[in-house]
């Protein structure tokens, strides 16, 4: 289970916690989830055995089911609100949750109103591996690891304080004072981060005279630690076996073909976007261009992070009618934001020609873009 793959959509990751869910009760939650298949088109009846959950919850001695069922009437009752457009969703996890005591197993029922956030995501959603959150000990720390791999490729996000709080579950009438929340809080979970998964997260302060109004977060992928697509991985395991024969190749081949890891998930997003800017006849080529370029660039502090920039501006190019091939030896137009780009370089092969007026407006221009798509 732990290298089961955890996805959901950006709305979902965005959602508020009036009571929040304590780290056991998320990571069963999440544990749940990573149960759900890619092309699974409704909810199925997800079973964890007696032991799995008991061990979960951190319980000692032998499984009481009293103990159990009181853990889990607590989590029916506590309630995720999800903000999508003008609409508020307020939700359960779970619908019901079902005891077999002769087969020794817990049976999850997902409330189907989650459906839209947990199946048949194809576009602002985020994924990671499972076994990036077992491991943390904090439900705070859960909560921003996921809010922060939402903004993975991107790099950088800011959070209002009190905005922030909510999404980390934090009841209003706790941390007043953003001293506090920043020395029992921010600065833990960031360590935790930082120290067991697979980004790693710095933050600073932004000020509207002495009060600390905003946090800026910086987020970069920790390659010894990230969990990668392995050329040794075997295909044959539930998480590659949607694949077409066609992408088990191609998948194989853009790992060959590249200077940089990229995961299962990654690769999938990759394909999704080539198809849409170049077609089914063309979308292989190009990317095997794109992974080639990508990989010959210096000082980046992200190789997918640049990926992705460079395919956001072939996807505008395709719907301003504007030629999409891409070429070796050019920067095809593209003038790399300095957030990209690992800052005091003298060898950086990237253009600086932007002003740093017009870079931010770049960068808000990208994040208006990715909430546009959770909308």
């Amino acid at each position: 289970m732990n290298n089961y793959l955890v996805t959901q959509s950006n709305n979902l990751i965005e959602a508020k916690y009036r009571e929040p869910l304590l780290a056991r009760e998320q990571k069963l939650v999440l544990s749940v989830v990573s149960m759900i298949h890619p092309d699974d088109e409704d909810f199925k009846l997800y079973n964890i055995s007696v032991k799995d959950f008991h061990n979960m919850m951190g319980l000692e001695g032998e499984p009481k089911y009293s103990e159990l069922q009181a853990i889990t009437r607590k989590m029916l009752g506590k309630v995720v609100e999800i903000q999508k457009e003008k609409r508020l969703l307020q939700s359960t996890w779970f619908s019901t949750i079902e005891y077999y005591e002769r087969e020794g197993k817990i049976e999850f029922a997902f409330d189907p109103k989650l459906k839209p956030y947990l199946l048949q995501l194809k576009e602002a959603f985020t994924s990671y591996r499972l076994s990036n959150i077992l491991s943390l000990n904090s439900a705070y720390s859960i909560r921003l690891y996921e809010l922060m791999k939402k903004w993975q490729y991107i790099t950088k996000v800011d959070y209002d304080v009190g905005s922030l709080k909510e999404k980390l579950g934090i009841n209003k009438t706790k941390y007043k004072q953003y001293g506090h929340f920043k020395s029992r809080v921010l600065s833990p979970a960031i360590k935790e981060l930082n120290n067991k998964t697979d980004i790693s997260v710095e933050f600073k302060e932004i000020r509207k005279g002495r009060k600390v109004e905003k946090i800026s977060f910086s987020i970069l992928v920790q390659k010894q630690k990230e969990i990668k697509a392995s050329m040794t991985e075997d295909i044959s395991t539930e998480e590659h076996s949607s694949l077409t024969e066609v992408d088990r190749v191609f998948f194989f081949e853009l790992l060959e073909a590249s200077d940089f890891d990229i995961s299962l998930e990654t690769y999938k997003s990759f394909v999704e976007t080539g198809k849409q800017i170049w077609g089914d006849d063309d979308y292989q080529k190009q990317l095997l261009k794109l992974v080639d370029y990508v990989g010959k660039q210096k000082n980046i502090k992200s190789e997918i992070g640049l990926a992705f920039y460079k395919l956001k501006d072939l996807a505008r190019k395709k719907a301003e009618g504007l030629p999409t091939t891409i070429k070796l030896t050019e920067s095809n137009g593209v003038s790399i934001p300095d957030w990209l780009n690992n800052k005091g370089s003298e060898t950086s092969n990237y253009t600086r020609e932007k002003t740093n007026e017009e870079i931010e407006l770049e960068k808000e221009e990208l994040r208006k873009a990715l909430n546009a798509m959770d909308d």
